[in-house]
């Protein structure tokens, strides 16, 4: 009975979970930032020739360009700082 117990006690300690492997540190690599791209210039009287509408979507899909760029520009630039 002793020599019982003393196996299962032994059997037990050796088939114990071992403790996770501590996962490696994640480093951001900064990534990087392009050029701005030079845009042409449109004149008004370029534009003259529009629609209130269309010039008023066209302003407004301006305006959502730069922002997503912005937004865009700030992620890249968060790689860089620690």
């Amino acid at each position: 009975m002793l020599k019982r117990l003393t196996l299962t006690a032994l059997i037990l300690t050796m088939t114990g979970c071992l403790s996770p492997a501590p996962a490696p540190a994640l480093v951001p690599t900064p990534l990087p930032l392009p050029a701005r791209p030079v845009l042409p210039a449109v004149t008004g009287v370029e534009l003259a020739c529009l629609s209130d509408d269309v010039y008023r979507r066209l302003a407004e899909r301006q305006r959502r360009m730069r922002h997503y760029t912005e937004i865009l520009e700030l992620i890249i630039q968060s790689t860089r700082t620690p």
